[in-house]
């Protein structure tokens, strides 16, 4: 039993994992300011034009599954390391993404 402790404590892939899941743990809090930022900016933009930013909206979805995959990598649910180790996600189409446009209407009539 002690001898299996020590392979694994001495296992450099294990502690490479661990490495690589600090790093990306500081850019999981990057990607949230980063997320929390552009959304106050995307509410603004929406206030003063009557509808969201697309490509606020589209680098939103795209940073939301870039969130997805660093999870999934620093919980051991992947192996595979979230960018700049691989692509950047796409934006995949989902069944209702389109945008919901702000107006006067919805404002309880």
């Amino acid at each position: 039993m002690k001898e299996e402790i020590k392979t694994n404590l001495k296992n450099t892939n294990t502690w490479l994992r661990l490495l690589f899941m600090a790093l990306f743990g500081a850019f999981y809090f990057l990607a949230i300011f980063v997320f929390g930022a552009l959304l106050a900016f995307q509410i603004l933009v929406a206030l003063l034009t009557g509808k969201p930013n697309e490509r606020i909206r589209q680098f939103h979805a795209q940073l939301v599954k870039y969130i997805y995959q660093v999870l999934r990598y620093v919980s051991f649910g992947t192996e595979e390391r979230p960018f700049p180790f691989s692509e950047w996600p796409d934006e995949a189409p989902e069944a209702d993404s389109t945008p919901v446009p702000v107006s006067d209407t919805d404002a309880g009539e």
